[in-house]
């Protein structure tokens, strides 16, 4: 899977998603640590194209809504790009 399906996904998709939630949408039942290394990748070359865009948020809304403990991104597709 490169930046093109990944693109694709988020123009497809209403709100922001975490990098677990794009790998399970991407791959499914074969969540593995190399599919999320390798749709990390593909997203910070989409962010240096200016493909996708993100936003942040803090550990307090993480720990409630993705029980992470780490403050995280949500990548999403500008309407502008």
């Amino acid at each position: 899977m490169g930046q093109t399906e990944i693109i694709k996904l988020l123009e497809r998709e209403s709100k922001p998603l975490s990098v677990g939630e794009i790998c399970i949408l991407l791959f499914g039942d074969e969540l593995t640590e190399g599919n999320k290394k390798n749709t990390s990748t593909g997203l910070r070359k989409a962010l240096k194209y200016h493909e996708v865009s993100f936003i942040e948020i803090d550990r307090i809304k993480a720990m409630e809504s993705y029980n992470c403990k780490h403050r995280m991104r949500l990548w999403f597709v500008d309407g502008d790009s």
